[in-house]
This record gives structure tokens, C-alpha cells and sequence, in this order.
């Protein structure tokens, strides 16, 4: 019996003798596949908008679930707008049109912090009275 190239799923032929066994092969195959992209694409979109503090770094963000991407935008279209993934030790973005914004991220287990105690209020996104939008995609599953 010949079976397909990646995920070795029986091919069978005129001359094969077809068994159950084979074809429940087959679905634990096909299973063990699927668990795995939905756990890719078990994501959940988050927007959790705040107002600036003035506070400087660091600054902790708290989700529902574990972070895996990061944007923060000045509601306001105020040009300011960052980014980041797991895993990435620094967020990066712009600050106004021809400013580049680089900050420390730390990862936590269903939180985020921005900046260090070396990083001003504008550098960790958390200018006084200034309204910001994060956009975060969460591990629904965790």
C-alpha cells in the first residue's frame, strides 16, 4: 500500500485488501494534524484602550489571556504606534512622522511590561492625558 509523502496517509491501490485499521489510522493522522493548526489559530483579538498616566517605566498591561502580539496607537491618530511579539525583547514603532521608537518589552504570563525605570513617560506609551489603543492577539487557550 503506498501512502501520501508528508503525513503518511495509506493510498491504497486495486490490488490492496482495505481494513478498518487502515482507514482508523488514517483519522488519528488526520486528528493529531488538525489539533495542531488549531492550536495556530486559536487566537483572540483584544482592545484595551487607557489614558496615559505620565507615569514613568516600567508600565504593566494586564489581558485575559496570554499576549502574543502587541500594537499600542494614540486613539487619536496621534501618529505614535508600536508593536511586538512574544518573544521580542523590544517593541518597536514611530513616535511622531520622523521618529523611531524603540522600548523594552518583558513577557509575562498574561501581561506585558513596557519600558524600564530608565524610560520616560513617552518612550513606555503613557504620556499624561494622552488616550491609547492597544490591539493584542491572545492565546484563547491559555
Amino acid at each position: 500500500m503506498q501512502q501520501t509523502e508528508h503525513y503518511k496517509l495509506n493510498q491504497w491501490e486495486r490490488t490492496d485488501r482495505i481494513q478498518m485499521e487502515d482507514f482508523n489510522n488514517n483519522n488519528l493522522k488526520i486528528e493529531a494534524a488538525l489539533e495542531g493548526v488549531t492550536a495556530l489559530c486559536n487566537c483572540q483579538v483584544y482592545l484595551l484602550p487607557y489614558t496615559g498616566t505620565g507615569t514613568t517605566g516600567p508600565i504593566t498591561h494586564t489581558f485575559p489571556h496570554r499576549p502574543m502580539f502587541l500594537m499600542i496607537l494614540i486613539a487619536n491618530g496621534g501618529g505614535t504606534w508600536i508593536y511586538g511579539a512574544r518573544g521580542c525583547t523590544y517593541i518597536s514603532g514611530h513616535y511622531s512622522i520622523n521618529s523611531y521608537l524603540s522600548t523594552p518589552i518583558t513577557w509575562g504570563d498574561w501581561s506585558v511590561t513596557i519600558g524600564n525605570a530608565d524610560y520616560s513617560a513617552t518612550l513606555c506609551c503613557n504620556s499624561k492625558d494622552t488616550h491609547y489603543c492597544i490591539v493584542a492577539l491572545l492565546d484563547a487557550a491559555n
